[in-house]
């Protein structure tokens, strides 16, 4: 028989009532039905368990760690969502010995495995997670956030055609209705007259921005969301924290920075929190959306820190001190014609900026089911999905006169709800610095 009893015994005792926290229900229930689930049923409730913790892990935490739950503490279920608590705070090391010493204990889930695997690629250990996955594929059959694991691993290690199958394996799945619809998408998008590119994606809404009372809940949301620190909690989180990091490396870097501007703002707690950590520096955040710039104004203030709307030279050029100032942009290019990311970074190196950090996400095409790889097309541009376009960022700020300096890859391990559709989990955050020519 598994011995979880022994692990537990490693877990801390937290003290205190928790009576009254919401979804103490929802775990009891999910906890109990775990320990009586045949063994086909129970991945499907850890994946519930998951959505369950996700959405309070600090509390949740403390409320698995009390008397409370202190009947369930031998059991697999239980082990295994205070494993994912544990990963979902930040706590990675915790994590991992609870998620390792459940998986040999008897706990030998997808669940788990794909918990081991986010753990190690965090730690950047790539080889070491394509390791566990190769050592387990008969628990990889049908899991799809296990393929999607394997592929972005596979495509960072040079290997895509092995990443290709396994992303065309997915998108057979869930992109067949859908494969026509595309399949022509970026050739009219291509030819389309340029009166009609002059702007970004003429099919992108401001979906949340539409009516003010929209946009105060949404960043009510948001702000809710970002005051207690966990980039794992989900995909925004997990890229503004990635995003932000790279920023604070690129001021690292260059000691002679006096401007930071953040095209594409939105939400501008990114903005704020670099703001607040470097008093010396000016930040300008941009957003094309006035309501974007009122609410920013409203719940973040800070003597070097302004926000900006209207079109983009005009806003943002007497801000800008030339050969002092970076410019970063966080998911916005992907939703810009080509033409138009050319003109920007054009516009750019002319008003004088210095470094530019592109902070944009790479994913295989509803095309073609194939990660990017501009080297075998005479293309810089092509169509990931939707409304998002994979560019070649490498080609586009070089003609700009930009040389990229420094490249890092975050294949994408935060918490994805269990209804998510299958392509996130293929998804890599990719973040390229580069530096204006002389």
């Amino acid at each position: 028989m598994p011995d979880f009893g022994a692990v537990a015994g490693c877990l801390p005792a937290v003290q205190g009532k928790f009576d009254d926290v919401p979804l103490l229900a929802v775990l009891d229930a999910a906890l109990a039905e775990y320990e009586t689930a045949p063994s086909a049923e129970r991945e499907r409730i850890l994946a519930r368990l998951a959505d369950v913790v996700s959405q309070d892990p600090w509390t949740l935490l403390h409320v698995l760690l009390s008397e409370r739950f202190a009947a369930h503490r031998q059991s697999e279920g239980y082990l295994c969502a205070v494993a994912y608590l544990y990963f979902l705070i930040g706590r990675l090391a915790d994590a991992m010995f609870l998620s390792e010493a459940a998986f040999s204990q008897g706990a030998r889930r997808a669940f788990v495995l794909d918990l081991i695997v986010r753990i190690l690629i965090e730690r950047r250990e790539w080889s070491a997670a394509q390791a566990a996955l190769a050592e387990n594929r008969d628990l990889m059959e049908g899991q799809v956030a296990l393929l999607g694991r394997a592929a972005a691993l596979l495509f960072l290690e040079g290997r895509a055609d092995e990443a290709n199958e396994l992303a065309r394996t997915v998108r057979r799945l869930y992109h067949k209705d859908m494969r026509d619809k595309v399949n022509h998408r970026m050739d009219d998008i291509l030819l389309m007259e340029e009166k009609d590119r002059t702007r970004f994606h003429p099919e992108v809404t401001d979906i949340y921005l539409n009516a003010r009372n929209q946009a105060q809940g949404w960043w009510q949301y948001h702000y809710e969301m970002s005051g207690r620190k966990s980039r794992y909690r989900n995909d925004s989180m997990f890229v503004n924290a990635a995003y932000r990091d790279a920023i604070e490396d690129a001021i690292g870097r260059s000691p002679g920075l006096k401007v930071i501007v953040n095209f594409g703002a939105l939400f501008g707690i990114n903005d704020y929190e670099l703001a607040k950590a470097h008093p010396g520096l000016l930040f300008v955040a941009y957003d094309r959306a006035p309501v974007a710039r009122h609410l920013n104004e409203q719940w973040f203030q800070s003597d070097n820190l302004t926000f900006l709307d209207g079109e983009f030279v005009d806003a943002v050029e007497p801000r800008i001190i030339p050969g002092h100032t970076l410019l970063g942009h966080c998911r916005t290019a992907t939703l810009m014609y080509p033409e138009v990311l050319e003109r920007f970074y054009g516009q750019c190196r002319t008003m004088g900026v210095e470094r530019i950090v592109a902070g944009e996400f790479v994913n295989y095409s509803e095309v073609d089911g194939c990660y990017p790889d501009f080297r075998a097309s005479n293309r810089h541009a092509l169509l990931m999905g939707g409304h998002m376009i994979h560019h070649d960022y490498d080609h586009v700020l070089a003609g700009a006169g930009f040389t990229p300096t420094h490249r890092r890859f975050h294949p994408v391990t935060c918490h994805q709800p269990s209804d998510s559709h299958g392509k996130v989990f293929f998804a890599i955050f990719q973040v390229i610095e580069a530096q204006r020519r002389a």
